[in-house]
């Protein structure tokens, strides 16, 4: 979402845009880099909340179950917030759930917060001891100012990536007539302070709803290691939004399900569910 790039793990998840900003693209295709500015531009100042079900398996096995109930709010052009998040998540046959708030700035900086419901108080997080708030990182959905620029985006002709020496399979006939962008790292990029290696990143994109339906990330080898699928989509305020993902991460056998349920887009927020406080609301 640009002008101002936004990295919240949950509304970038559910349309899976990505923060694309036209400067630092250097080497990389202008055609490649409007059409992930269109996308990730498409969700920006849209409040909207919903649930996600997220069932982690590992062949007949279920290994974990999560539920995150998520509220969005973007406060007006001029506030020094840019995005506020407020998650409830539940997880196991108890149903116990913790509460989160994340915070993002117009300058970049975040802040996040949890509520800890056994004993009874409010913690910040510090930003090095953060986890992924779901079985599965949506981080790795979302990309900021710093990562475009540390990125080389190509819009490829077909479904063949013969750099990288792999082969890529449409999954389950989604892949017809969509647009095929390939994402390289620069020498020395890191993310998340975390320098990395020089993979490759696919993505397929339906120019006509500027979602994004498939991800793939390959190895320095080639080897396919993770494919995020858009399965099934719906409509609301006009847009399009993934009801149903799956993630494969190759390398750990599991398959990660996330399916959006009651969503609501442009409602009125109470504002008062953005305000960290160790309570119950």
């Amino acid at each position: 979402m640009t002008p101002t790039p936004t990295r919240i793990r949950i509304c970038l998840a559910l349309a899976l845009p990505l923060a694309v900003a036209l400067h630092g693209s250097q080497d990389s295709d202008p055609q490649a880099v409007a059409l992930l500015t269109a996308v990730a531009q498409r969700l920006d100042g849209i409040d909207h909340r919903g649930t996600l079900l997220i069932v982690q398996t590992s062949g007949a096995d279920t290994l974990r179950t999560q539920r995150l109930q998520f509220w969005m709010h973007f406060p007006p052009a001029g506030d020094s917030l840019r995005v506020l998040t407020h998650v409830v998540r539940s997880s196991g046959r108890s149903g116990a759930s913790q509460k989160f708030w994340h915070w993002l700035y117009s300058d970049g900086r975040e802040r996040q917060w949890i509520y800890l419901s056994g004993v009874g108080k409010l913690r910040e997080i510090a930003r090095r001891r953060r986890e992924p708030l779901a079985l599965f990182d949506f981080d790795e959905l979302t990309l900021s100012e710093a990562d475009i620029a540390g990125m080389i985006h190509t819009l490829l002709p077909g479904a063949t990536d013969t750099d990288a020496g792999t082969t890529v399979s449409p999954a389950r006939g989604i892949l017809d007539g969509l647009l095929q962008i390939r994402s390289v790292p620069r020498k020395g990029y890191r993310r998340k302070g975390r320098l990395r290696r020089p993979a490759t990143t696919l993505l397929w994109i339906d120019p006509a709803r500027l979602l994004i339906r498939q991800a793939e990330s390959y190895s320095t080898k080639g080897s396919l290691t993770k494919r995020i699928v858009v399965l099934r989509t719906m409509q609301a305020a006009g847009l399009s939004w993934a009801a149903e993902l799956e993630v494969q991460d190759i390398r750990r056998g599991t398959i990660t399900r996330i399916t959006l349920s009651d969503l609501a887009v442009g409602q009125e927020p109470d504002l008062g569910l953005f305000r960290p406080r160790a309570d119950d609301h």
